[in-house]
């Protein structure tokens, strides 16, 4: 077995590994939340649970809430513009839009937004950056992580990091956007 390649980013200024306590605190950037105190902006979250555990519902009702500007869990939410990846089975996830937006007595209004079926992330990035417009996107939810998995296996760690990559890759979206991909455990 090989040992796993070391990546080593050296300091612009000296060529240096070894770079000083002020420099390197110097670049922080606090952090800002889409939901305030628990879910950080241009940060990718896994949401895993079993399959029929609640984690659409879940998912949901945070769309919800950002797009209409109400607290999650009783955190206020910046209000914007949210994006589903309805990748998984895209009937079911709008029967389950609607009845969301009937249990929750809220509309599904203009800044909910939709692409349906499954496609490659990385390939279709710039389109969706396009269609983002100058708004963007507070939160994009990915339906699911499975559905959306370009590898031929979800057991290597090397495949694995190149979805997550794909999916980081949307916090980058116009808006700074909040990305959570609905996972499945692994099955062994």
């Amino acid at each position: 077995m090989t040992e796993p390649e070391t990546l080593i980013a050296f300091n612009k200024v000296s060529d240096s590994i070894i770079i000083s306590g002020p420099d390197f605190v110097g670049g922080y950037v606090a952090p800002e939340y889409l939901v305030d105190g628990v879910i950080q902006k241009n940060r990718l979250y896994a949401l895993t649970a079993n399959p029929y555990h609640g984690k659409t519902v879940i998912a949901l009702r945070l769309m919800f809430c950002v797009a209409h500007g109400l607290p999650f869990g009783g955190h206020e939410t910046e209000k914007s513009r949210v994006l589903f990846l309805a990748g998984e089975n895209p009937d079911d996830a709008k029967a389950r839009v609607i009845a969301s937006s009937d249990h929750f007595g809220l509309a599904v209004n203009e800044d909910f937004t939709f692409i349906e079926g499954t496609f490659n992330l990385d390939e279709t990035y710039q389109a969706v950056h396009t269609a983002a417009g100058d708004e963007g996107f507070g939160l994009v939810v990915i339906d699911s992580n499975t559905a959306f998995f370009q590898g031929e296996e979800e057991n290597s760690n090397k495949q694995t990091l190149e979805n997550a990559q794909a999916q980081r890759r949307y916090s980058e979206l116009p808006g700074r956007p909040t990305v959570i991909a609905l996972a499945h455990p692994p099955k062994n």
